[in-house]
């Protein structure tokens, strides 16, 4: 296991060292203890804010077209909200996240299209996921 975890982090290290097209920052290995439950927003403690890396969100929900209609994850859960899929060298499968204006999630589920520092995030609807579009978020890693 701890070969597994060092074997990840180099290849995080590497990847995100030669991409100019990631958005990152050092510590984001550091997790992050508490979130803020007095504040109505969730949003992490200030002092918590450099951990994290931007990531670019889109949103996804079951569907015959995408081939997504079993809702099934790559880790063998149904799909429900806070479910997210990711690109495992960059976040690994089963890590516990807070994603901005979206909230806490796991990152359970990969997809084709999302690789880098691409996140996709289930919604129940499909009118909810068309609402979200595609936009940039602070993704926080709470726990692996």
């Amino acid at each position: 296991m701890k070969n597994k975890i060092i074997v990840a982090t180099l290849t995080l290290i590497f990847v995100l060292s030669f991409s100019n097209k990631l958005s990152y920052n050092k510590s984001v290995y550091k997790p992050i203890q508490s979130i803020n439950t007095n504040n109505t927003s969730n949003i992490p403690l200030k002092s918590e804010k450099k951990n994290y890396i931007i990531m670019r969100a889109s949103a996804y929900t079951k569907s015959v077209e995408e081939e997504t209609y079993k809702g099934i994850t790559k880790c063998g859960t149904k799909v429900s909200r806070g479910t997210v899929s990711i690109d495992p060298r960059i976040i690994p499968l089963r890590t516990k996240l807070y994603i901005e204006n979206y909230g806490e999630a796991v990152a359970l589920d990969i997809g084709g299209a999302i690789k880098g520092n691409r996140i996709d995030l289930y919604m129940e609807t499909k009118k909810e996921a068309l609402e979200w579009g595609v936009k940039e978020v602070k993704v926080f890693i709470l726990e692996k």
